[in-house]
């Protein structure tokens, strides 16, 4: 990988503080740049403010959790593939994955998804 590909933040997206910064903690060890948010509301006001400053969204990769209140990482993940940045790669993360789950984010549009570390 290169070194400038690596310097495109990992957005990590979840409700737990813990998981959210394991998750990162791991990627930085890698050498990723990562932007860490909350809830979906934040990631995704940060992808529509690269797009109205810089014209296009620069970013390697979102990592979301599936499961949190009011906005989740399904609803994230479906607004992602309708946008102007719909190729952005999308990673679901999960307490829960059966063959039900994984239809269904396939189905979205999801790039991977993975067993939550919890």
């Amino acid at each position: 990988m290169t070194e400038s590909a690596q310097k495109l933040p990992v957005l990590i997206i979840d409700d737990e503080s813990e998981l959210r910064e394991l998750i990162a903690l791991s990627l930085k060890r890698l050498g990723y740049e990562v932007r860490t948010f909350d809830d979906a509301t934040g990631a995704l006001r940060f992808l529509e403010d690269q797009l109205k400053t810089i014209g296009r969204v620069r970013v390697k990769a979102v990592v979301s959790d599936w499961m949190m209140p009011e906005f989740d990482g399904m609803q994230l993940l479906q607004k992602i593939r309708q946008s102007a940045y719909k190729d952005v790669p999308f990673i679901l993360v999960s307490g829960v994955v059966g063959r039900a789950q994984l239809e269904q984010a396939m189905n979205s549009g999801a790039d991977a998804i993975l067993n939550s570390p919890h």
